[in-house]
């Protein structure tokens, strides 16, 4: 009986490996720091227990920016990867040449019930299932717990009111040469502070930004916080040196965050991680890239599918979440990562081609309305406007 399991298994093993041919695909990511050596040693398990046969190289580039722009050129005349790490406006992007491979192709709908619903609608454009989600950040506000219990809070902020509330306590008490927190010119901050739900509709863009811009004026009139005009790090940094009470960035950033504070301190202050506080309480804005499959023949496609489910599988995506320091796509997938974050309000950005111009412009609106001499209403319209003449652009006929 014995043998006979094992011819069996061998046939399955033959008969799989047949099917595949053996196929070498090519995997890209954008992780140029220690992440780049996990995906190098999982990719490498995968090489050698795979029962298929297939090969996987590995190629990685020193930012996303530098990914998306290799792949572009790769679309028009140039190699390009089986399987890649993507956001989900960018696969909408590619998927206007019909590059990508429509997932409901492999994926069975009792497979996805083990996924977070948020997260599986964020890789769906037109009906096509263009990603296959392993992990997710949150837009995140850092608090420098030690300063917040010398102002006699024992909380972070949950709204916006708390929060000017606690920044301006703390500018106050430094005798404004220290702010409460330095507003960065990023568009997931801007939109999890304002009602996220309204920028959107399904058919029009509608920043009702308004009254988050006067929320931030006023700040920066009273001299609670700064306009930071910088880097994400030059904050950080500030931030890290005990300067301000609050930083604005990813959950991605805390292994950096954490790393400039032990820059600073022998001893850490008491770093907690929470969501932005939005008007009625935090929001949770949530995003990341996917993986997505790009066409290039059945047999090479098939292949590459397998690899991606098996970095889809429970033990695969644990191990990421950790390395990535990010919140697994799976529901049933034990995770540390801060209940906080969880228990928020979630929100997912419009995943459609041309939304990264959009979020651009969105910048450039919030940065002249805050710099001064542009009227609010004006220029929000004028933002408006632009969004939807972008999204015109970029429709599916």
């Amino acid at each position: 009986m014995r043998f006979v399991c094992l011819l069996l298994i061998s046939l399955s093993a033959a008969t799989a490996f047949a099917q595949n041919g053996g196929q070498e695909i090519l995997f890209w990511h954008h992780y140029a720091d220690e992440r780049a050596e996990f995906w190098e040693a999982l990719v490498e398990e995968f090489n050698e227990t795979n029962p298929y046969g297939i090969t996987v190289t590995v190629q990685y580039y020193p930012s996303y920016n530098h990914q998306h722009d290799a792949i572009l050129r790769g679309l028009l005349n140039a190699p390009i990867p089986n399987v890649a790490l993507v956001r989900g406006h960018h696969a909408a992007l590619y998927q206007l040449s019909g590059a990508l491979v429509d997932l409901n192709l492999y994926l069975e709908e009792s497979e996805l019930g083990s996924f977070y619903p948020l997260i599986l609608e964020q890789d769906v454009v037109n009906g096509q299932r263009l990603g296959l989600p392993l992990t997710r950040s949150f837009e995140a506000m850092y608090v420098n717990m030690d300063l917040l219990r010398d102002l006699g809070y024992e909380t972070p902020p949950t709204t916006r009111e708390t929060l000017a509330e606690m920044a301006c306590k703390y500018a106050e008490e430094q005798g404004y040469t220290s702010v409460g927190f330095e507003i960065p010119l990023s568009a997931s901050f801007l939109i999890a502070l304002n009602k996220p739900h309204e920028i959107y509709d399904g058919q029009q863009f509608d920043f009702d930004l308004s009254e988050t811009v006067i929320f931030l004026q006023n700040l920066l009139t009273k001299r609670c916080a700064s306009l930071n005009i910088g880097t994400f790090a030059e904050a950080q940094n500030r931030f890290a040196a005990g300067q301000t009470l609050f930083y604005m960035d990813s959950t991605a950033a805390k292994p950096y965050v954490t790393d400039a504070i032990a820059s600073f301190f022998a001893q850490s202050f008491d770093l907690v991680m929470v969501p932005v506080p939005s008007v009625e309480g935090p929001v949770a804005n949530i995003y990341g890239p996917s993986l997505v499959l790009f066409h290039h023949n059945e047999v090479q496609d098939l292949a590459s599918w397998r690899f991606m489910a098996w970095l889809a599988e429970p033990e695969q995506m644990q191990r990421w979440a950790a390395a990535n320091a990010a919140l697994p796509a799976r529901e049933d997938v034990t995770s540390d990562f801060e209940a906080a974050f969880l228990q928020a309000l979630w929100f997912s950005e419009p995943h459609m081609a041309g939304y990264d111009l959009i979020r651009d412009e969105l910048v450039f609106a919030v940065r002249a309305i805050l710099m001064g001499g542009v009227e609010v209403q004006a220029r929000l319209r004028e933002l408006n406007q632009t969004a939807n003449d972008i999204q015109d652009v970029f429709a599916v006929e």
